[in-house]
């Protein structure tokens, strides 16, 4: 053969196998190209959760009035003049806390105010309402012995007795017999005494909701968290407060 024809025939074998490779080289460059743009799409997805989640997270910093917008210093109350002449009296005295005591006594004040305003309008005494709240405290079918109720009344036995009386003539409790004693009897709150707690308790809630308004939740959780310090503080120096005797 002569070398021409080699040489041509050699051509003619390169050509076919470029032409061969020419489809695979192409799928390649195609995948490859695919590949990149779903990569750079997957970047650009990531990128754009990442700005949203920012944005929702400034929307809602800007959407809480809470961080948005500091609540006022609270108005003067009638204890601030109070104060001021204390404090030009005795310069020694320390404001703060006397503010602090003098607030709680008033607000004290207010809510027994309101209290009995609401058991003058369900014609029951604070002691008849207080026993009765021991009794709902016990648990069902609530009820109690006449000595315990009288010792968190702190009532003497004789004015026990007169109220279960006075209570029991009136169908807001009876008196059953002490199944542990022969000689004892137990105390039980009747469904009309049930009920009419629960109205008395319902109407004095929405008095007391008069706090809901004046706080929002985090300082209802604020005030709850230093008054419970208050209390953990004088209950360490004089143990848990002892219950008044309450004897209408």
């Amino acid at each position: 053969m002569s070398g021409s024809r080699v040489c041509s025939c050699a051509v003619q074998t390169r050509r076919a196998d470029s032409r061969e490779l020419a489809p695979n080289l192409r799928v390649l460059v195609l995948e490859h190209r695919l590949l990149l743009s779903f990569k750079y799409l997957c970047i650009e997805l990531l990128w754009m959760r990442l700005v949203e989640r920012k944005l929702d997270v400034k929307k809602l910093w800007m959407e809480n009035p809470g961080v948005t917008k500091r609540r006022p210093p609270a108005e003067p109350d009638s204890i601030d003049p109070q104060l001021q002449v204390w404090g030009r009296e005795l310069p020694s005295l320390d404001l703060e806390t006397e503010g602090i005591v003098e607030r709680i006594w008033k607000l004290e004040h207010h809510l027994d105010r309101s209290l009995r305003d609401t058991l003058d309008a369900h014609d029951l005494s604070q002691g008849e309402w207080r026993l009765m709240g021991h009794l709902r405290y016990a648990g069902k079918p609530y009820r109690g012995k006449p000595g315990k109720l009288a010792q968190h009344l702190g009532l003497s036995s004789g004015a026990m007795t007169n109220r279960l009386d006075n209570m029991e003539e009136r169908g807001l409790l009876r008196r059953l017999d002490d199944p542990d004693d022969r000689r004892g009897v137990i105390v039980e709150l009747t469904k009309a005494g049930q009920k009419l707690w629960e109205v008395s308790v319902d109407a004095q809630a929405q008095k007391e909701a008069l706090v809901a308004s004046a706080l929002n939740e985090t300082e209802k959780r604020q005030l709850n968290d230093l008054l419970r310090r208050l209390m953990n503080a004088f209950e360490a120096l004089h143990g848990p407060a002892r219950k008044k005797s309450v004897v209408e």
